[in-house]
């Protein structure tokens, strides 16, 4: 939701999104997980229907696409202290 909200380019992969949440738990003193398993946690989302992730054959590479709407997501998460924090702290976005 950060990315889609702030990005500049809105063209999100599972590498940008690995980026960003790992500079968001840097900044929160948050514990990471590594890549590999970020990528399986993506794909478990998908399968819930969340996102749906499409393309290359290197995972990094696949692009995320939010499959619900994104004013509900929004709206659901909003009351979550951390979460809304999170989502308005564009320094998380990098470059």
């Amino acid at each position: 939701m950060l990315v889609l909200k702030h990005g500049k380019n809105k063209d999100i992969t599972v590498g940008k999104l690995h980026d960003v949440y790992r500079s968001i738990c840097v900044k929160r003193n948050l514990h990471a997980v590594d890549q590999t398993e970020f990528i399986n946690l993506c794909s478990l989302v998908e399968t819930r229907g969340i996102v749906r992730l499409q393309g290359k054959k290197e995972p990094r590479m696949h692009r995320v696409y939010l499959q619900w709407d994104e004013e509900e997501v929004s709206a659901a998460l909003n009351d979550k202290q951390l979460i809304n924090s999170i989502m308005d702290d564009v320094s998380c976005l990098g470059k």
